[in-house]
């Protein structure tokens, strides 16, 4: 039976109210993001990782969670000069950027400006171009978004000789379950299909042989996904499908736009520099060597010890051969739009196929869309519309939502919800029904049975079974701490008093103590070498914030522990997943990520959490407070009762840590006092060994039992600047000089002791003697905590600090200030300033206690293409760097 759709006139009626309906949500959407202006986001961290397509490839860390569509134009500043890109991929706080041109092999900061409505309004344009004749296949795009639409049998013998040329190229790698056959032959078959792939199914296989049976039947098929990574691993899996094809042999298998996973390196003939290099190669050698050229020259640049005339005539090489470059860069662009233009499959994410001419004004047989459960409804409508034959829509409508940040009715209708429920596929699988548009993969292959009960019994209602060897795969990961020999395990932080407080700036949730037990846990995973990968997630971003800050203090780097929030980890996996719930008193509430049932934020949150594992899943949660506070009717209550039932459950607490995990045992940096009392006598020798700042938070009356606030007279009161808030402030001597006392209506319910922005104590409960004390020796953490609390009001953020080197004019101190233009120095008595040579740097590297974030050795300053920074001793065996701008 052929798919039944609407007449033509039919159809164009009901896509132009739609269109009208989209463009609505889509400009409440725009009106939202202008609102708050292009944003700035400041970047750390840059590694170059190489040139692909013609633009310098670069890491970088965040310093918030960015939330920006792949392939979103961006400016980034560095050293005073804007370099044009585009953002490849985000994860969590992790960034890759495409840069015009090569800036270093290594950038300390920089900072990300950002216009994300452009995308949206592109879309806006193309959705419009469908309301022309013959712009678009409107029956198609009406008929993904029918409810009654019937189906074809899938020819499932059909499939299977498409298919015989990639078994046979295959061999042995080549798996196709009777699921995967049924979900091919149905594309084959019908002009509208949707599959469905539970994690570990085995999804992106499938589309890889969808895609090689269709090129076997001779037609043309654009691949999308909402992000860069989605469209690599497709890309990767179609290349391993159809890398017997002549197509792939001559260049007609293409990955359109920036590439983020290094993996699709190993098929070059699916990148246009690939194509190119073989069919002209002299061109791109010719790139390759100016760009090689151009590298040495800005690396040179860094040099120390360059006169003016040097740096002069770097830089005059560097345009000479930026001209050179241009116009080889304008022919390897046009050969990119010849070779798309004449693709049999191209990859790209929905928002390139908004903004390249080379998608959008041609059509092919086929299109297929990945991770559609993320994909906005309008994104999907614009893509069945360049579809000749078939739409093809790939995902798992249990697992993540698309994201938008307006709370119009347009946008909940339009972007919030996915194409799953729009056609009404979802409804009928909640009835229990069959949808004949569907094809479902049953069989998951990723997780360990116990964590897959689970999984299955909550958000799949018992379709899904286990695949051979999956458990035997799985057991280097069960046996390995924490948990050793276990699949699951549940650790309830209620015991501990793990507070749960929420960012003054971003109103994101941060619990400072789960945050300490999920970094010691993840620690323990990676002692053992047959643990391959580590994730963290949250689902919160300030959380994730906090946890990557206690990382960085205990030198565990990203290659080891992933950190981000659930929204970032869809569509990856590790063998050991650490879930931090974060929620807990003295919150009045959980969080709304947390609370909903069936179909809401919470379930997929908790499914995509969950289903990450492979062999490990510990779950963090103040098990008392949750069960307190949800409803009957939300997820994590049930999630949590299964866990319970089939982990080991443990209950913390700071006078016994868990035999299981050992913690308080071996965090670096983390002191643990069982008392007050204990702590007393070391908080106040610390007060005396502070040297410029001592903030204290403190909710309720001071007792002698906590410590002696008297101690705090004792401190040089020339040196050293007192902060004090809370309820409690007034117990602090009324004569302590330097001392500002904050009226503060926050209500921690902790007390907090921090000196110099290095040293954190956290009493856990301030009104008893008895309370568990924490002592935090972890900077970069500590300075994280300041800012979430406000510890030092904000204008007070920024300290100076004194030098050790007299003003030329009175020979007064001289301190380092951060004006307009970044750091400089100034003298305390008169107006005189200075700019900050590569001594002074390496003095206020010195006084600040820098040391290099690599090897751990000294640092100094120095003087390169763009000013003054600092760099390891070690230079060149170690090219950390840093600038000064970050010190203070």
């Amino acid at each position: 039976m052929a798919t039944a759709h609407l007449p033509k006139a039919a159809g164009n009626d009901v896509l132009s109210a739609r269109l009208s309906e989209f463009r609505r949500a889509l400009d409440d959407e725009i009106a939202v993001l202008r609102k708050g202006g292009g944003q700035k986001t400041y970047l750390s961290d840059g590694h170059y990782l190489g040139m692909r397509d013609g633009r310098a490839v670069y890491s970088f860390t965040a310093d918030s969670e960015l939330r920006f569509p792949d392939d979103t134009t961006v400016d980034l500043e560095y050293r005073k000069t804007k370099y044009s890109g585009i953002i490849v991929s985000i994860a969590g706080m992790d960034v890759i950027l495409a840069l015009s041109e090569h800036i270093g092999d290594s950038v300390a900061t920089a900072l990300l400006f950002t216009e994300p409505w452009f995308l949206l309004q592109k879309l806006q344009e193309r959705l419009e171009a469908m309301r022309e004749p013959n712009k678009a296949n409107v029956r198609l795009a009406t008929s993904l978004l029918g409810k009654m639409t019937l189906a074809t049998p899938p020819d499932v013998e059909l499939a299977g000789a498409k298919l015989k040329p990639a078994r046979n190229y295959r061999g042995k790698a080549f798996v196709c379950n009777t699921d995967q056959l049924k979900a091919v032959s149905h594309v084959l078959a019908n002009r509208v299909s949707f599959v469905w792939g539970p994690p570990g199914t085995g999804k992106t296989s499938t589309l890889g042989m969808t895609v090689a049976a269709l090129v076997e039947n001779g037609e043309s098929v654009l691949v999308l996904a909402h992000s860069n990574v989605a469209v690599d691993v497709a890309m990767k899996s179609i290349a391993e499908q159809v890398g017997y094809s002549m197509a792939y042999a001559s260049g007609r298998v293409l990955r359109f736009g920036p590439t983020a996973l290094p993996e699709l390196d190993k098929y070059p003939e699916v990148h246009v520099r690939g194509v190119v290099r073989k069919q002209n190669p002299n061109l791109i050698a010719e790139i390759d060597t100016l760009e090689g050229q151009r590298r040495r020259f800005v690396n040179r640049s860094r040099a120390e010890g360059l006169s003016d005339d040097e740096r002069q005539q770097i830089k005059d090489e560097v345009a000479r051969v930026k001209i050179k470059l241009a116009p080889l860069y304008e022919q390897l662009k046009v050969k990119e739009s010849e070779l798309v233009k004449g693709a049999t499959v191209v990859g790209c994410t929905l928002s390139k196929a908004s903004i390249g001419a080379e998608i959008f004004e041609r059509q092919f047989d086929a299109v297929v869309i990945d991770e559609a459960s993320m994909a906005y409804i309008p994104h999907c409508v614009f893509a069945a519309g360049l579809a000749k034959k078939h739409i093809a829509i790939f995902g798992d409508f249990r697992q993540l939502a698309p994201i938008a940040q307006a709370e119009t009715a347009a946008v909940q209708r339009w972007l919030l919800r996915d194409i799953f429920d729009e056609a009404g596929i979802t409804a009928q699988v909640n009835a229990g029904k069959e949808d004949p548009r569907m094809v479902m993969l049953h069989e998951q292959h990723r997780m360990h049975p116990d964590i897959a009960k689970i999984v299955n019994k909550l958000f799949y209602g018992g379709r899904l079974s286990n695949g051979s060897g999956v458990e035997q795969r799985a057991a280097p990961a069960v046996a390995a701490a924490p948990a050793a020999l276990q699949p699951l395990a549940f650790y309830d932080l209620g015991p501990l008093g793990a507070h749960c407080f929420s960012d003054k700036e971003s109103h994101s949730r941060f619990n400072p103590v789960s945050a300490l037990i999920a970094a010691q846990l993840a620690r323990q995973a990676t002692q053992n070498e047959s643990v391959k990968g580590v994730g963290i997630v949250t689902p919160y971003s300030a959380q994730a914030r906090l946890i990557r800050r206690l990382l960085k203090d205990l030198n565990l780097p990203d290659s080891h522990v992933r950190v981000a929030t659930v929204h970032r980890f869809q569509g990856s996996e590790n063998h050991v997943i650490i879930f931090d719930a974060v929620d807990g008193e003295p919150q009045k509430n959980p969080g709304k990520l947390l609370q909903g049932g069936i179909d809401s934020t919470a379930m997929r949150l908790a499914n995509v959490a969950l289903s990450r594992a492979q062999g490990k899943f510990v779950g963090l949660f103040n098990r008392t407070y949750l069960q307190e506070h949800l409803g009957y009717t939300d997820i994590f209550l049930p999630f949590m009762r299964e866990l319970a039932v089939h982990a080991l459950v443990e209950a913390f607490n700071w006078t016994h840590p868990s035999p299981s995990s050992h913690f308080g045992t071996g965090l670096a940096g983390l002191t643990v006092y069982t008392n007050c009392k204990q702590a007393g006598a070391d908080i106040e020798r610390d007060f005396l060994s502070t040297k410029e700042e001592i903030a204290i938070y403190w909710p309720t009356a001071l007792t002698p039992q906590h410590f002696s606030a008297r101690a705090l007279l004792r401190c040089d009161p020339a040196k050293v600047r007192f902060y004090v808030s809370g309820a409690g402030a007034r117990s602090f001597p009324t004569e302590l000089k330097n001392a500002q006392i904050m009226n503060s209506s926050s209500t921690l319910g902790i007390g907090l002791l921090g000196m110099d922005r290095k040293r954190l104590w956290m009493v856990l409960d301030p009104k008893s003697s008895a309370s568990p004390v924490l002592r935090l020796d972890l900077p970069q953490t500590a300075s994280l905590l300041y800012t979430f609390w406000r510890l030092v009001p904000e204008q007070d953020l920024i300290p100076s600090k004194a030098l050790q080197m007299p003003c030329m004019q009175c020979k007064g101190p001289m301190w380092i200030a951060e004006g307009k233009y970044g750091a400089y120095l100034k003298c305390g008595n008169c107006s005189y300033t200075r700019g900050i040579t590569s001594q002074v740097a390496t003095q206020m590297a010195q006084i600040s206690g820098v040391v290099c974030g690599k090897c751990g050795a000294m640092v100094r300053g120095r003087k390169g293409f763009g000013g003054v920074f600092l760099g390891c001793t070690r230079y060149p065996d170690c090219d950390w760097t840093m600038p000064i701008d970050l010190i203070i």
